[in-house]
């Protein structure tokens, strides 16, 4: 039976990246975890900082039957969910046009339909319980990608939407939900964590070789410690009264500050033609 003065954690994509961080985090502090990732044997040394408390298990969230046995695991393992932390997804690189509509729809079977997905799961039992807190990864891309990241916006963007919807559908159940939009930090995004479009387009050749260049000029050059979004987790989780939407870094923050300014400037120069369209004299 689980300490009741420490959380249980429940998060997907563990072998890598933000994943791992967060787990070593959470057993740092003495809570328990559920970690997850498509290869299992991956997370082997993990479980290894705190073997009473971490259990692992392999998943892929494209995969229903796999979540519901994982959500049944960790329930019988520690009794309970008490927040979930929707983290596995990845990148697709190029222009839209070249990005396969296979890939397209692979991306969101991950990023959106699989994060739903591993959410849905879990809510029968936080609603039963009536607490539970959701936090779903998303991006700084969220407010608008540069040209050859658009296919990965989207996914983001449509997971945003349903996630600030799905906030206010579930909050008169004592469950909170969280989005955190990270910028760039040193994780394996731009490496294994970053397809490039299948179609090759001559048209888009001085696009391709940009995104080939600023790949390699910054993998794990990020100025971003991911330890930094683990700690914002935490508090987040924490927090009487979180917020829906929480940016994570310096970079992240100028860019909503840039988009958020941009949508009003342009809202502003056309709200005349906006207001006339109501009417069709």
């Amino acid at each position: 039976m689980t300490d009741t003065k420490q959380r249980v954690w429940f998060i997907t994509g563990c072998s890598k990246g933000f994943g791992r961080v967060f787990v070593e985090t959470l057993a740092r502090r003495g809570d328990y975890i559920f970690a997850t990732a498509r290869v299992a044997s991956t997370l082997d040394d993990l479980r290894g900082l705190a073997p009473e408390r971490i259990r692992t298990a392999a998943l892929d969230i494209t995969d229903m039957a796999a979540i519901e046995r994982a959500v049944a695991d960790c329930i019988a393992a520690f009794g309970r969910i008490d927040v979930l932390v929707n983290n596995a997804g990845y990148g697709v690189a190029g222009p839209i046009e070249a990005v396969s509509d296979a890939q397209t729809r692979a991306i969101f079977d991950t990023n959106f339909f699989g994060t739903l997905n591993m959410t849905r799961a879990v809510l029968p039992h936080m609603r039963d319980r009536h607490q539970g807190h959701i936090i779903q990864l998303s991006s700084s891309h969220a407010w608008g990608a540069p040209p050859g990241l658009g296919m990965y916006s989207a996914s983001k963007c449509a997971l945003e939407g349903a996630s600030e919807t799905m906030a206010k559908e579930i909050e008169g159940f004592g469950i909170r939900l969280t989005i955190l939009q990270p910028g760039p930090y040193k994780t394996d995004f731009l490496g294994t964590g970053l397809q490039l479009a299948e179609r090759k387009l001559d048209a888009y050749a001085n696009l391709m070789n940009g995104l080939g260049e600023a790949r390699a000029a910054n993998h794990l050059k990020q100025p971003g410690d991911p330890l930094g979004v683990a700690r914002a987790m935490v508090e987040v989780v924490e927090a009487e009264q979180p917020p829906l939407r929480l940016l994570t870094g310096k970079i992240a923050t100028e860019r909503a500050k840039a988009k958020i300014e941009q949508v009003s400037n342009e809202y502003a120069r056309w709200e005349p033609l906006a207001l006339a369209a109501d009417f069709a004299a």
